[in-house]
């Protein structure tokens, strides 16, 4: 693998994201990649990070090793004071130099939830609009309403919308989704959600429109256990008459709240048949290590495919092995990579594919993000238990509990961006801060003693 051999400044610094996109865009390479279910990768967030650029490399496949040069790249990043990205530039390598791709443009609200994201393309001698996305949001932050449009040539015009409706309680009940006829919204798909006592969608009902009226289409129930987790789902398909069954999924957990077994069975049409298992294994800090798919096959259960999932010593996961079965052996269908830096930042992902009949490597790419470290957030040498902020999320105004008095104990307060925005000197138990004239976002904060440590840090949410 190779990496840039040089950095944009002394601040910045190798960090990761995984080689799908921290930052999505509609422009990103798709690649196929199968995770065995209720698969997620470990993140940490220990560090508030922004990204100064993202190389990729490709895999040449008639030397089975990487390329020497970057196949692409993500550059000038632009973010608001609350570290949201609002533009950034994607570059291709053409053999000879660097040249334009794709240009990315958002905008976000005081929440830092997404407004709005314009993506345009390079024709060769200037910036195309090609496709645009808006949100929406109701007055508890539930988006409500999505709508996709693309570039007519001289404006934008709407492609697709999905409406979301909530109840009081931020459950979302129905998701209407529409095309544009060219004059007029057409109504495509309506999801229909019920929920229990806990709040646990029990059943999902989704119509399709018929040119006049909303038709069945697919029924799902769930069940849950008593912690609230899935035990089983029954999918139904409607024939034109009545409901017929479809799959049935069944969820088994072991003593730590782990998924243990998931078994999935089909319909014959008189009796459910098995179609295949999973079964995971997990190591003592509930890291699942390894997964077992089997399929079946008349009358017997045979391998499938199978996951091997290694971690490092702060139970990041550092590589993803997926094999399948064939002339009675496991051989090698694709490896994922994960490394990190000092600050439990990514700092690269690889992606290895394998050829199915001749088992060498064929395909792939290899990922790093280089970025600027702000501020550490979590887990740093931090003693929070001594110190208590609230209330928090506030709206400016808010008190500091100090319970270890020492005299000349400074608290400092910080943007996203790293700057100061505060630093004074605790006085007594109680104190009272008042930061109403400073714009929401999140805002970090350190307790230092008189000999500079750190004594504790933590999270203050501003909101007006």
């Amino acid at each position: 693998m190779n990496k840039i051999t040089f950095l944009f400044s002394a601040a910045i610094l190798l960090s990761g994201a995984t080689a799908f996109g921290q930052i999505t865009t509609g422009n990103e390479k798709a690649r196929f990649t199968k995770f065995p279910v209720g698969f997620t990768t470990h993140k940490a967030d220990a560090w508030l990070s922004k990204y100064d650029s993202v190389y990729v490399w490709l895999f040449d496949t008639n030397t089975e090793s990487w390329y020497t040069q970057a196949h692409d790249k993500e550059v000038n990043f632009v973010y608001d004071a609350n570290a949201n990205v609002l533009s950034y530039t994607d570059i291709t390598f053409n053999g000879t130099t660097w040249v334009n791709s794709y240009n990315i443009a958002q905008t976000f609200n005081a929440n830092n939830k997404i407004l709005s994201q314009t993506s345009q393309s390079w024709n060769g001698s200037a910036w195309v609009n090609s496709g645009n996305a808006v949100w929406s949001y109701d007055g508890s932050g539930n988006n409500t309403l999505f709508v996709s449009q693309s570039w007519s040539g001289s404006a934008w015009t709407n492609s697709n919308q999905t409406i979301y409706s909530f109840t009081a309680s931020n459950l979302d009940t129905n998701t209407l989704d529409q095309t544009w006829s060219g004059s007029a919204w057409t109504n495509v798909q309506l999801q229909r959600n019920m929920f229990d006592a806990n709040k646990n969608d029990t059943s999902s009902i989704v119509y399709s429109w018929s040119g006049s009226a909303w038709t069945n289409s697919q029924w799902q129930e769930k069940s849950y256990n008593s912690l609230n987790k899935a035990s089983s789902i029954i999918d139904y398909n409607w024939s034109g008459s009545a409901w017929q069954n479809g799959n049935y999924y069944l969820y088994l957990y072991d003593g730590h709240n782990n998924l243990g077994t998931f078994m999935q069975q089909s319909w014959t049409g008189s009796a459910w048949q098995n179609g295949r298992i999973q079964t995971c294994t997990y190591d003592v800090n509930n890291n699942n290590v390894n997964t077992l798919e089997m399929d079946w096959i008349g009358s017997a259960w045979v391998n499938s495919q199978f996951w091997t999932s290694t971690y490092n010593a702060n139970n990041q996961q550092t590589s993803l092995l997926n094999q399948v079965w064939a002339s009675n052996q496991w051989y090698n269908f694709q490896i994922l990579k994960w490394g990190y830096d000092a600050n439990y930042m990514k700092q690269y992902t690889t992606i290895v594919d394998y050829d199915y009949y001749t088992h060498r490597q064929h395909d792939g790419d290899s990922t790093y993000y280089y970025h600027i470290d702000v501020l550490g957030i979590n887990n740093l040498n931090a003693n929070n238990d001594n110190v208590k902020v609230y209330p928090n999320p506030s709206n400016g105004r808010f008190t500091i509990e100090w319970k270890a008095v020492q005299e000349k104990t400074r608290f400092a307060v910080y943007n996203s961006l790293g700057q100061e925005v505060k630093n004074f000197e605790l006085n007594g138990l109680n104190n009272g801060v008042d930061m109403s004239g400073s714009p929401s976002g999140i805002y970090l904060y350190r307790v230092i003693s008189p000999k500079g440590e750190i004594i504790s840090t933590g999270k203050i949410d501003l909101e007006k």
